[in-house]
C-alpha cells in the first residue's frame, strides 16, 4: 500500500452505511481517525463536538 511506503502508516477501511457512520462518529469518536461523512448528515454529527474540520491548506 502506498501510504505504508510513503508515510509508514497502515490504513484499515471499514465500509458502513450512512446511519452507521453517523452513529459510530457520535458514540465512538475515539474508534477512528478519519471518517468520510456525506454532507447532509454532517449537520447532525458536527454539533456533537466529536468532529473537527480538516485544514485543507496543510498538505
Amino acid at each position: 500500500m502506498k501510504v505504508k511506503q510513503d508515510l509508514g502508516l497502515t490504513l484499515t477501511m471499514t465500509a458502513l452505511d450512512i446511519d452507521a457512520v453517523m452513529q459510530k462518529a457520535v458514540t465512538q469518536p475515539r474508534s477512528y481517525d478519519i471518517a468520510d461523512i456525506e454532507y447532509f448528515p454532517i449537520k447532525k454529527v458536527f454539533p456533537t463536538g466529536v468532529r473537527q474540520p480538516m485544514d485543507e491548506r496543510v498538505r
